[in-house]
């Protein structure tokens, strides 16, 4: 039998990705883009924080590799939480979630996608997280 999914949506959100590996940031673009996503790019850390201080009003989510150079992805959720508490942000690692703090884990609005993922899991992972959002917290 063969293994159904269900359709995910796409969005016109706009997707700050930081990734340092050129192949893996140009498939996340053409996976996200071919889903109607605007994404802006960063190649590490220092200029994902760059880029959000330049377009923060504008971003709806952040899709972050954990392990980068100058600034590690977890030092970008860092100051993200500082600067812009609610922002639904996706780690993306290759490691796995032991060598994230569990504070880390369990901050809301973050999600933990680890490589390999499928482009299914990943458009998953974002319409989710984008959907949280724009929901209002339970009373």
């Amino acid at each position: 039998m063969a293994n159904r999914r269900t359709p995910i949506a796409g969005g016109n959100e706009t997707l700050l990705v930081a990734e340092d590996e050129e192949s893996v940031m140009q498939l996340l673009l053409d996976l996200l883009e071919s889903q109607g996503y605007r994404v802006l790019t960063a190649r590490d850390g220092a200029e994902a924080i760059s880029v959000l201080k330049a377009e923060l009003g504008r971003i709806d989510l952040v899709v972050l590799d954990v392990v980068m150079p100058k600034v590690s992805g977890l030092e970008v959720v860092a100051h993200l939480r500082r600067t812009a508490p609610h922002l639904p942000i996706l780690l993306s690692t290759g490691f796995g979630t032991a060598a994230i703090d569990p504070a880390t884990l369990s901050l809301s609005g973050l999600a933990i996608l680890e490589k390999p993922y499928s482009p299914y899991e990943l458009f998953r992972s974002v319409r989710n997280l984008l959907d949280a959002r724009a929901k209002p917290p339970p009373p």
